[in-house]
């Protein structure tokens, strides 16, 4: 039976905790909405309807080049949002900088995809247009700024035809800690 593959790097925990109070302000205003349970993450990679035997060589090519990365410190200011056509996605933004981008950069190399996608952290997945004109004008106004050091990768695993049990973690792969990496001078 063929998986998919979730690659999420975990936010810290006054970070978790200040989505999901947005996430409860937000289901305040519009009520109910697909992932207003899920927990806050950055998706970084994902690989769907693989086959595990497959799947098990290329993990351990990531894995080596993930670890190899180094920690870095990751900046939230403030929301924006994604058109998809006739929904809308509201996320808290990731502070673009040089170094920044060129860490994420860095991080999409590993999977061996050079393509970026917009490194984010849903608030809101999917919402119809009538609950995002409702939701907008609010949060727009709102000033959020945080950060957290990214230190690691976490790897999920579900079935592709979805069998009710959800994501299981299977690996969780540490970027390297430049100071406490051996240096020779």
């Amino acid at each position: 039976m063929n998986k998919d593959y979730l690659f999420v790097i975990p936010p810290s925990e006054s970070l978790l905790l200040q989505v999901k109070h947005y996430k409860t302000k937000v289901a305040e205003i519009i009520g109910q909405y697909d992932g207003m349970n899920s927990k806050a993450h950055l998706t970084v990679h994902n690989m769907a309807n693989e086959n595990p035997l497959e799947v098990e060589f290329a993990l351990q090519k990531i894995k080596g080049r993930l670890s190899e990365l180094p920690c870095v410190n990751i900046g939230v200011n403030g929301f924006k949002y994604f058109h998809h056509g006739e929904t809308m996605t509201i996320y808290a933004a990731i502070k673009g900088t040089y170094q920044i981008d060129n860490w994420f950069h860095a991080l999409k190399k590993c999977f061996g995809k050079c393509t970026l996608t917009t490194p984010h952290i849903t608030v809101a997945r999917s919402i119809s247009a009538n609950n995002f004109l409702k939701l907008w004008p609010q949060v727009r106004q709102l000033t959020y700024q945080d950060s957290f050091i990214a230190d690691k990768v976490l790897i999920f695993e579900k079935n592709t035809i979805a069998d009710g049990k959800g994501s299981t973690l299977i690996d969780t792969i540490h970027f390297k800690n430049e100071q406490n990496s051996d240096r020779s001078t």
